[in-house]
């Protein structure tokens, strides 16, 4: 999908061409601009190492891609190191309450990441596979993840001259009702009172462990908060008591 899509990189530049040059004409009829400026915008444009931006982008989401996996990896070894009659009851409860987020998580961002390229293949729409494991992965970040991964597309499709009007808002629109589906219908009637968290302080965890660890700390942001809720019900002291109902 990666190659495919390099194969067709100078399908792009003429295409941007296209647009600079459009723009260019407009601004002269308008008198914003001069030929000269023109001219010197179409060669910066023609001299753009498009292929080697795209392969250094596509190595920087392959190590993404991999950091993420690592971590969760990690994560699953962590709560299987130890047998049932070695854990704690707080340790029980949390192991039961992260596998039960991590499985269904996956479950679910898998369903999420096959339809939406599905969607993108039916359309012929470039590095639809591509698109189709970043959503997997992204769905893993609350709240603004699935927002991210249905907007990925969008420059490909706005230049792409092949593609038609309808062809791009279904592009878009499709994936939309799918996180839609997914990430307001599907997850809450299956997560429910499992995990009773409120958005509020999914988002706030969100950025919190996001600006620390980034995308990795993104994804582990509610088995984290959940962890911490788990504790503070288990701890004697009023204030303690008093924050997982905030939470």
């Amino acid at each position: 999908s990666i190659d495919e899509f390099v194969d067709h990189s100078e399908k792009y530049v003429q295409r941007i061409t296209e647009i600079q040059n459009a723009m260019s004409n407009l601004c002269q009829r308008l008198g914003l601009g001069t030929a000269e400026h023109k001219e010197k915008l179409l060669e910066y444009l023609t001299q753009l190492p498009l292929g080697t931006l795209l392969t250094d982008m596509m190595h920087s989401l392959a190590s993404l891609i991999t950091n993420t996996v690592l971590i969760m990896i990690i994560v699953v070894y962590l709560l299987l190191g130890q047998s049932e009659a070695e854990k704690s009851i707080i340790r029980r409860e949390i192991d039961q309450q992260i596998r039960h987020y991590i499985v269904l998580k996956t479950l679910i961002s898998a369903c999420f990441g096959i339809l939406d390229c599905l969607v993108l293949l039916v359309l012929k729409v470039d590095l639809a596979t591509v698109f189709g494991l970043l959503t997997f992965i992204l769905n893993f970040v609350p709240n603004v993840g699935s927002f991210i991964a249905v907007l990925l597309p969008l420059p490909i499709l706005l230049l792409d001259a092949d593609k038609s009007w309808w062809t791009t808002a279904l592009a878009l629109l499709l994936p939309a009702c799918l996180s839609f589906v997914f990430g307001w219908i599907i997850e809450p009637s299956f997560f429910g009172s499992s995990m009773q968290l409120h958005e509020i302080t999914v988002l706030v965890a969100l950025v919190v462990w996001g600006a620390l660890w980034g995308i990795a700390g993104a994804v582990l942001s509610v088995p984290i908060l959940v962890v911490t809720k788990i504790c503070l019900e288990k701890v004697d002291h009023p204030i303690a008591q008093y924050m997982p109902g905030v939470i």
